[in-house]
């Protein structure tokens, strides 16, 4: 993907306002995955984190360079590493807990479909 790194700004890419919460994810997903290690901060929590990269993995969104889906934990050993964050131990578990929130409003799709006008919303994530 193209990237524009700018003084202090790193540009997602371009992604149509219109798309869904979802393509939205998925496109931040790669975009992360996509990075040099350690040259973003994740201003979210863990769980967010946990919580896109199963999503992406769900949608077998992301292929490795065989054009297998990658794995749920290669996903987040790469994501982590691009932030700077030891992957968690027990990603099953972490998603677990997530799908036992008392809020459907505190998941990252219901986040990003209150956030969907908005050009880059992975900024609200990280800095």
């Amino acid at each position: 993907m193209n990237m524009e790194k700018t003084k202090n700004t790193i540009c997602a890419p371009p992604i149509n306002a219109a798309a869904s919460p979802m393509a939205r994810i998925l496109s931040d997903v790669r975009w992360l995955m996509s990075q040099p290690r350690g040259s973003l901060v994740w201003m979210g929590t863990q769980r967010d984190l946990v919580e896109m990269v199963n999503i992406a993995w769900m949608q077998r969104a992301v292929i490795d360079s065989q054009g297998r889906p990658c794995t749920r934990k290669a996903m987040a050993d790469r994501i982590f590493s691009v932030v700077g964050r030891p992957t968690p131990n027990h990603i099953a578990r972490i998603v677990s807990r997530i799908g036992e929130r008392c809020s459907p409003d505190l998941s990252m799709l219901a986040r990003y479909a209150r956030l969907a006008g908005e050009r880059d919303i992975i900024h609200h994530f990280i800095k």
